[in-house]
């Protein structure tokens, strides 16, 4: 398996100045510390995969979220991009801090592996960097934000972009805009 960099952050200056204030903790000890505050994580939330669920952070990604947040309507189109969502013994977190998820690169299925570290402020530790993590508890957001940025590259690469690209990404559907004027 191909590791990707701990600061996965490009040369640009607003991004070197957040990496410089990034540090990266894992869900699964974030999970330690919900369940000592009596609100444990689970992959999809206690009310399950919800379009409520995504809350955006510091990156201009509304284009990947939003695309999240329609398939988030139909019940089970965000649950089937996770390959490893059944272990119901953790509520789908990961104890080794491993996820899969199928996302589409040319319309053809691909198995994207991403490790379950977030960006955090270093100043701020309760206070996520990028996607927030959901009210319910719910996980799935910040993790396929990461999945997105990894399949892009970097973080900063999904700064910028248009949602019928995200769609096709995660649905592997083709997409069209319409302008209106």
């Amino acid at each position: 398996m191909i590791r990707w960099n701990d600061n996965p952050h490009s040369k640009g200056n607003f991004f070197k100045k957040q990496m410089k204030q990034a540090k990266f903790k894992r869900v699964f000890a974030l999970n330690k510390l919900a369940k000592k505050a009596g609100n444990p994580l689970s992959l999809f939330g206690t009310n399950g995969v919800s379009p409520n669920d995504i809350e955006q952070g510091a990156l201009g990604n509304c284009w990947i979220l939003s695309a999240a947040g329609s398939m988030a309507e139909v019940p089970g189109r965000v649950e089937n991009i996770f390959i490893n969502h059944e272990d119901t013994a953790t509520n789908g977190i990961s104890k080794n801090g491993i996820y899969a998820l199928n996302l589409y690169a040319l319309m053809m299925p691909i198995v994207v592996t991403i490790d379950d570290r977030l960006p955090q402020y270093k100043n701020v530790p309760s206070a996520r960097m990028y996607s927030k993590i959901g009210e319910d508890g719910s996980v799935w957001a910040p993790l396929l934000e990461k999945a997105m940025a990894y399949y892009h590259g970097t973080y900063e690469a999904i700064h910028g972009g248009w949602p019928d690209i995200a769609l096709n990404t995660l649905a592997g559907a083709p997409g069209r805009k319409y302008w209106h004027g």
